[in-house]
């Protein structure tokens, strides 16, 4: 198996997880990042799913933004073998729903979003996609649930859908199915990618933001709290008992600033104010020096790109 695309953080994941943190945001974004924090972790789920099972010749692109002639469509997980393309939509549900008629719902009548109805769209925007292209692969899609606590009551057997007890089942299956892989089909995995990395800006807007409403300070990766004790060389969180070095945490902290604010300058002034003041600014200014490339001096330096990559920079907007 062979991963061509890795699943990364959305960047409306990363920038609502930045911003609740740092203000109050609407009840409406706050669920919206549960949401999305929720379909993240599901999709992780079955990430580790396929890691652990998939052991023959298969490609693997996973988080696919593609747009074809105006009409944009997303793919959780695309996989690539000798005679299909595989689309997985991934769920993670939890407790009952039903299978009606006319769509789910769930045990208590709630009606959502018909994911087979999103399945079929995405397999069709894809087939004709590849059709473009002149593919003769055949697409089969699937929609999984990767929840154990989803119950799925109703459900018609000839639907495409994979419960939680039958993932390992599946993906095993898959190894046997395929056989060996050619140029053709790197060519397209490939074409796939380029084509997903032109078209990732089309993803949702963050809600506005200033930069004076938002909260300055180190705060904790890991939990988000601003509760850290901080040492000469560590950083303890008193919320969730992390423990990291001053350094790393600067640089995360560093990271939220590039990706919230790209186009303000970074200097050792700015980066402390957005720190809270937490650390000495002779410190503050060994960790840019020491990661990132200066530029200019008659009224300080301003900091560029890192001299080192470090960290994950923003994957849209990147700073100058």
């Amino acid at each position: 198996m062979e991963i061509v695309k890795e699943r990364e953080v959305p960047h409306l994941l990363k920038g609502l997880t930045y911003l609740d943190k740092r203000s109050v945001m609407k009840e409406a974004d706050k669920q919206y990042l549960t949401s999305l924090q929720k379909n993240f972790d599901g999709a992780n789920d079955f990430d580790a799913k396929v890691n652990t099972l998939v052991n023959r010749e298969v490609i693997v692109l996973n988080d696919l933004l593609l747009c074809n002639k105006g009409l944009t469509f997303q793919i959780d997980t695309l996989m690539l073998t000798s005679h299909l393309v595989h689309v997985f939509e991934v769920k993670n549900y939890a407790g009952g729903y039903l299978r009606n008629p006319d769509g789910f719902s769930t045990i208590l009548g709630q009606k959502i979003a018909d994911p087979l109805l999103q399945l079929k769209r995405t397999t069709s925007f894809l087939m004709q996609l590849l059709q473009d292209w002149a593919s003769e692969l055949k697409v089969q899609g699937n929609l999984v649930f990767v929840n154990p606590a989803f119950t799925l009551y109703q459900a018609r057997i000839e639907d495409p859908i994979i419960l939680p007890s039958q993932i390992d089942s599946c993906l095993e299956a898959l190894n046997s199915h395929s056989g060996g892989l050619e140029r053709q089909h790197y060519q397209l995995a490939n074409r796939l990618v380029k084509l997903h990395e032109a078209h990732a800006p089309l993803e949702k807007h963050l809600p506005y933001y200033s930069y004076e409403e938002l909260k300055k300070g180190l705060s904790c990766k890991a939990c988000g709290s601003f509760e850290l004790l901080i040492t000469q060389r560590s950083c303890f969180c008193k919320s969730c008992y992390e423990k990291s070095t001053v350094t790393d945490v600067i640089l995360d902290n560093i990271e939220e600033l590039q990706f919230l604010f790209p186009d303000t300058p970074l200097t050792t002034a700015t980066v402390n104010e957005w720190c809270g003041d937490a650390v000495h600014f002779r410190r503050m200014r060994k960790v840019l020096k020491d990661h990132f490339v200066a530029s200019g001096q008659t009224s300080g330096p301003v900091y560029g790109k890192p001299s080192h990559v470090y960290y994950e920079s923003p994957p849209v907007r990147k700073s100058k």
